[in-house]
């Protein structure tokens, strides 16, 4: 029989899919960069939890190469180092391109070059594995809303009877006002959503981009 008696406090790993959370995030705020604060944004949603004690953030992103896209391999590259700098375990990989037909509003299509983060989801589920079992916390606190992590919470839910201890998976997900009907969380997790006022007190007010490159003087082409 699994233990059941929750810790007090509760120990609480976050685990933040940084490009599923902007996406999410722009869809229910109209954000157009990944304007959060990683560590804010986790502290913020853990105090809306009982008895929780946020412990360690993970963060895990695709980053495009310089020669696609100079102006977000550099965001990325400065964001990542204030995040290191303040602590967070940040995980990254090299977003890899692809080709996708794209059907467009008038019902042509055109080839567009997509890019995947592969491996991402794969990482972040096994730290959160290997960090379950070592005993590492009670609660993860997942911002993603991808399905495929749904694998993961059922194997927590495993482990937790088979270490005898105490442990959930919690998943946190922006919700707009009006709020949409339909279940917007990650299948065998709780539900921890939050609003925008939330989201905005845990803005990055940084500025990551860097300065546009000069142009190249007339004849030196």
């Amino acid at each position: 029989m699994a233990q059941t008696q929750r810790p007090s406090p509760c120990r609480v790993h976050a685990f933040i899919d940084g490009q599923n959370l902007f996406h999410a995030v722009k869809r229910a705020f109209g954000y157009t960069t990944p304007n959060y604060d990683p560590l804010r944004l986790a502290q913020a949603v853990a105090a809306r939890l009982p008895d929780r004690q946020l412990v360690r953030v993970h963060f895990y992103t695709g980053v495009p190469p310089q020669d696609r896209s100079y102006r977000w391999s550099e965001f990325w590259s400065a964001k990542v180092r204030a995040m290191k700098a303040a602590g967070i375990h940040v995980v990254t990989r090299t977003l890899r391109y692809s080709p996708e037909q794209i059907v467009k509003a008038d019902g042509s299509v055109e080839t567009a070059m997509v890019a995947r983060e592969k491996g991402i989801d794969l990482r972040l589920a096994l730290d959160l594995l290997r960090l379950a079992r070592a005993g590492a916390f009670e609660a993860a606190l997942l911002f993603s809303q991808d399905g495929d992590l749904a694998e993961v919470v059922d194997e927590i839910k495993d482990l937790r009877v088979e270490v005898r201890r105490w442990l959930v998976v919690d998943c946190a997900y922006p919700l707009p006002t009006p709020a949409p009907s339909q279940w917007l969380g990650i299948r065998g997790a709780s539900g921890v959503p939050f609003d925008k006022a939330l989201y905005d007190a845990c803005i990055d007010p940084a500025d990551y981009f860097p300065p546009p490159r000069p142009r190249p003087l007339p004849g030196m082409e």
